[in-house]
């Protein structure tokens, strides 16, 4: 089983650096930054069964207010993943947090 820590206080299966990234680039509302990093790490029940994301949340000033293909281009050469979750200021705005991937 993996080691299982505390991230935006809920437990999180893993914040290893091939999962895929949650990047914030809105740096206007700590809170409703929280309150996704609430409802993305949020289990999931199916068929009796608690599954979690398994994300890394990167919250760096840098990526403060890029545009989605500007912020594509600055990932690292060795970014391990196929897609990136943005949280931007829509995301914070909507009650319903849209996630843009």
């Amino acid at each position: 089983m993996p080691d299982v820590k505390k991230v935006f206080g809920k437990p999180m299966a893993s914040q290893d650096d091939k999962n895929p990234w949650v990047i914030r680039t809105d740096f206007t509302d700590d809170d409703k930054w929280q309150a996704v990093g609430d409802l993305i790490a949020a289990p999931r029940v199916e068929y009796d069964y608690q599954f979690y994301a398994c994300v890394r949340y990167v919250s760096d000033p840098k990526y403060g207010g890029m545009e989605p293909t500007a912020l594509v281009h600055s990932l690292p050469d060795d970014y391990p993943g196929l897609f990136i979750f943005i949280v931007d200021s829509d995301t914070l705005k909507d009650d319903e947090h849209p996630v843009l991937v």
